[in-house]
This record gives structure tokens, sequence and C-alpha cells, in this order.
């Protein structure tokens, strides 16, 4: 969204939170990769749909998809290549607005449906602007706000988590506000984890995954639970008005923008991307080749009680879908200096397409050191284990909720098991205040306390 331009003002050095124009990890970056290590043990075959959102062309009525044309076949991507794949299309992306969750979260249900109703975590990493404008009166909330809200109400009637992860430095009112007041929803659903906060001052890498790792999954093993309880991966749902948002392609490389800069101009083309350019002004409908879509806002107005199905509108978008880009005169950044030769002009040659995403691997684990091995191998490549010859077999549903729940667990005091531990004893130990209070020996060594320190949390 556009709001990625001025959210890193203190959290990235002033920069946009997508620039991807150093090695240095972005912010999305960082989440991607803590997200994909956390999360390789809950995803059966290690196949994860990606979509983007938010951009000139989606805005906040449809999705883009990772996955290019010529690759249509390939469900998604690997948790490993995620990453290599954003790198490729974030330079494409022109940031705009208005901004909603709406499309992506509509599209995460359609992902269930099409898995026959299996549980999902929806992961959506952003710097938490659904867009307000100013005449939005105290209490009431815009069109896209009212829209990503009655989203999360549809989601809850189906086993889908969702997880927002907000980058740069907010504000995060709103996500607040999705996280605790919306009484309609079936179950909770919804996340929200500010990303700077939980790993601030933490150097090392392995805490730092830990650390997110407890806060981002802390309500999932509850959300599970209840998912089954209520049965929504087996019920028949009923037939839902709700249409599932357009999916469009990635975004293509930007070409033939020339800029014209007071001073000598680069030797390279530079991306369009990295300036302040005004917007650029496409041909009517009528001029273009383009095909034309329906554009349908989510309401006319707020619902005025509980979930209310979007009121289509028949209003033709002037964005093209991705084509070829305009043939019309650009805007360029200042008059043309006259002493420029020819010569020194940045050529108007497309950039070199970066190579594409590697394509999702299916793995065989190891039953022994559960190392993965291709599927072609017999035994394992580390250990020399037979393998089984069917994938990646799925979790257990118990050990889901099992294994998370062990990792919140081991925050909470030994003693009361319900406070967190925020007190550290002199050998290394922890419990909570209260309890800490009241010892006067380690209850796991046994060593006489000397010292207790604080730790907030």
């Amino acid at each position: 969204t556009k709001s990625n331009e001025w959210t890193g003002k203190h959290s990235f050095q002033g920069r946009c939170l997508h620039d991807v124009s150093s090695p240095q990890l972005n912010p999305y970056e960082d989440v991607i990769d803590i997200v994909g290590r956390t999360l390789r043990d809950f995803d059966d075959d290690n196949i994860i749909p990606c979509y983007g959102f938010g951009d000139a062309t989606t805005g906040d009525h449809s999705v883009f998809t990772f996955v290019p044309p010529s690759e249509r076949q390939l469900p998604g991507y690997s948790l490993e290549g995620i990453r290599a794949r954003y790198r490729d299309i974030a330079p494409n992306v022109v940031m705009a607005g208005p901004t909603s969750f709406a499309p992506i979260i509509r599209q995460a249900v359609e992902v269930v449906k099409e898995n026959h109703n299996a549980y999902h975590i929806l992961v959506v990493i952003a710097d938490g602007q659904v867009t307000r404008s100013v005449d939005v009166e105290p209490g009431q909330f815009s069109p896209q706000e009212r829209a990503t809200m009655d989203a999360l109400v549809f989601a809850s009637q189906y086993p889908l988590s969702i997880i927002v992860v907000g980058v740069g430095d907010g504000p995060w009112d709103l996500m607040h506000n999705f996280d605790d007041n919306l009484p309609q929803r079936t179950f909770d659903n919804f996340q929200f984890v500010e990303f700077n906060r939980v790993v601030q001052g933490i150097a090392n890498p392995t805490q730092r995954e830990i650390r997110f790792a407890l806060t981002a999954l802390m309500e999932i093993p509850d959300q599970f639970v209840t998912v089954r309880r209520l049965n929504l991966g087996r019920r028949h749902q009923p037939p839902s008005s709700v249409s599932p948002p357009q999916v469009l392609p990635p975004p293509e490389p930007l070409s033939g923008f020339v800029p014209i800069y007071a001073a000598p101009p680069l030797a390279t083309p530079v991306s369009v991307l990295s300036y302040a350019t005004p917007a650029l002004p496409y041909p009517t409908p009528s001029s273009q080749h383009y095909p034309l879509k329906s554009v349908s806002p989510p309401y006319a107005s707020p619902p005025t009680n509980g979930f209310a199905p979007p009121q289509h509108y028949s209003v033709k978008s002037v964005l093209p879908p991705y084509a070829s880009p305009p043939t019309r005169d650009l805007p360029v950044a200042a008059p043309a200096p006259t002493n420029v030769s020819l010569k020194s002009v940045p050529s108007t040659t497309p950039p070199p397409r970066s190579p594409p995403a590697p394509v999702a691997e299916v793995l065989v684990s190891c039953p022994v050191c559960h190392k993965d091995n291709p599927t072609t191998a017999t035994r394992c490549h580390v250990c020399d284990s037979p393998l089984t010859t069917t994938t990646t077999s799925p979790l257990d549903q118990d050990r889901l909720v099992h294994v998370v729940r062990e990792m919140h667990e081991a925050q909470l005091c030994p003693i009361c098991e319900d406070q967190k531990k925020d007190v550290v004893f002199q050998c290394g130990h922890e419990t909570c205040t209260s309890c800490g209070d009241q010892l006067s020996l380690c209850p796991i060594c046994r060593v006489a306390i000397t010292q207790r320190i604080r730790r907030f949390v």
C-alpha cells in the first residue's frame, strides 16, 4: 500500500518498507523468513499460495498472485522460495490506495474451500493501514474498514485462523480494534502481532524467532480446538452471496519511463519506484484494447447488523489489467536539460528479468532424523534410514495443538502455571513475581535464592 513509503520513518531508517535495493532484508523479508521457519512443521506439503494486494491495480477490490502466467499450474511456493519470489515482484509494484484487507481474507476462504475445508492459517504481513479518510466521524468506520470487519466475520464461518503481522511504525489502533471488538464472529479467528515490539532489543536470531513464534501462535491452539468443537471443517456451509475477489497476474516489470533530471542523468535506468512520482495517467477505457473489468465496492453503506453481502455496481475500472504499459507520453520529473547529449540519456530498454523464483519442491521427511529428502530417494541421505513411499504425511491434528501449547507453556511460571515468568533467580531459573516472592529455594535446582531480577515481558 502507499503508506509503506512513510511508515518506515523510525523503524527502517526512513526507507520504504518494500525497498529491495540493498542486500539488507526489509521488514517484510524479515517476517517472511521467520514465519517460514516457524510454520514449516505445521504444513504438510510445503506449498503456500501467496498473494499481494493494495497496489495501483488491485486497490481495495482484488488481489494478485505471486505465480506468473507461464506457471499457472503451480499452486504456490515453498516456504524457502517465497522470499526470492517476493524480491522479484516488489520492484514492479506501484503502491497506491485505497486499502482493505477484505480481498485477501475472502481469497483465503476460497483456498480453504478448494482444499475441502481443511484447517488453514492466513498470515498477512502489512503496515496496518486500512484506508480511513479524514471526513469519517469518530466512532464510525470507512467503507474499507467496514469491508475488512465484515470479511473477518464471514471468514469465522470457516476453519481459518488469521494472523496479521504489523511491520513499520504503525499506528495499530485499528488492528487492536479488529482483534478485540467483533462479537459477531463465530469464533475468535484474528490475532495481531506488532513485529518490531516483539523482537525489539533481541539480537540473537534464534531468540528473535522463538519470541515471535510464541507471540504469533499463542492463540492458534485454542482457535484450532474451537474449530474442531464447532465442526467448521465438516459441517455443510450454506451457499454464500459473498463472491471471491478477482485474482490478477503478478505485476510486470516497469519500462518505458525515462526520468529526466536537472543534474546529469545516471548511466543506467532507475526504477520509477525509487522516486516520488505523480500518478501516471492511463488512457481512457474507450481508447484501450484492454478488457474492462467490473469493480464491486464491498458495501454501499455500512450494514446495520451482522454480516451483509456486498452490493454490486456496474462500475468500470480506468486501470487496465496487467498488460503492456501505455504508449502515450508520460510525465517527467523535471524539464529536460538542453546541454545533455543523446548518448547520456538513460536507455529505455527494459531491465533484464530476474530469474524465476524456485519451484516448490515436495520433500519426504525421514522418520528417524526428520531431514527432508527428494521424493525420488529411497533412503535418507543423512542417516541412511529407509524412507516411506509417501510424501510428508499430514500432521496429526492433536500434534498441532500439543506443539504450540508446549511453546506457550514454556513461558508460564512452573509454580502457579498461570502467570508468565518475569523473575529470574541467580541460578537462571524463573518464576512469576507472586510465586518468586514467597520462595526461599529455587523450585527447580533447590539452591537458596540470593538474587531476584525482575524481567519485563
